[in-house]
């Protein structure tokens, strides 16, 4: 008989997924989705598609994982250390777009 521990054993701890929330309408818009009906799409219906993007941008340092390689006893040497700012350091969104011959504003 299968043990709790055992099955811990074999299916190691991993963090979780993250996925972004999706209302039943937008679930339903993407599963109904067909890219093939806008593959024959003239020039002209094309310039009215708006295409944006958003990207997210750290102030002070990163937001991704840092790992340091050191011996024992260098724990605070400059090389080993990062340094850091309380409560972050704070991001920058930034969201842009353009469709057709448009360029729309940077936020």
């Amino acid at each position: 008989m299968w043990q709790l521990k055992d099955i811990n054993l074999l299916l190691g701890k991993r963090a979780p997924s993250a996925a972004h929330f999706c209302n039943p309408i937008q679930l339903f818009s993407f599963a109904h989705f067909d890219a093939k009906k806008h593959k024959d799409w003239t020039l002209d219906q094309w310039k009215y598609v708006l295409w944006s993007d958003e990207s997210k941008f750290a102030i002070f340092g990163s937001n991704r994982r840092v790992l340091v390689r050191r011996r024992e006893g260098e724990r605070m040497v400059s090389a080993c250390v990062v340094p850091t700012v309380k409560h972050g350091g704070g991001s920058v969104m930034a969201w842009g777009g353009f469709a057709g011959d448009a360029v729309g504003d940077l936020f």
